[in-house]
């Protein structure tokens, strides 16, 4: 698990869940349900970093899973 601010999210115009989530300068492709996540910009957070490429054949770009507000 790695821990990181959360900087920005940029939602795509695909499908529901998508979006760009930049956590302490790096830029990640995530799928996440706004309904259920439990952080905001600005919090620390604990997830989940790996390599994955968005469709099949193309260069794994960073990707991040299972992020989580960091209780303070």
């Amino acid at each position: 698990m790695k821990t990181g601010t959360v900087e920005k999210v940029a939602f795509t115009s695909g499908g529901a869940g998508n979006q760009w989530t930049t956590i302490s300068g790096v830029k990640y492709a995530t799928w996440w349900d706004m309904r259920a996540s439990d952080w905001r910009v600005g919090d620390q957070v604990t997830f989940e970093a790996y390599k994955a490429p968005l469709w099949s054949g193309m260069v794994p770009i960073d990707c991040a899973q299972k992020i989580r507000k960091v209780r303070q």
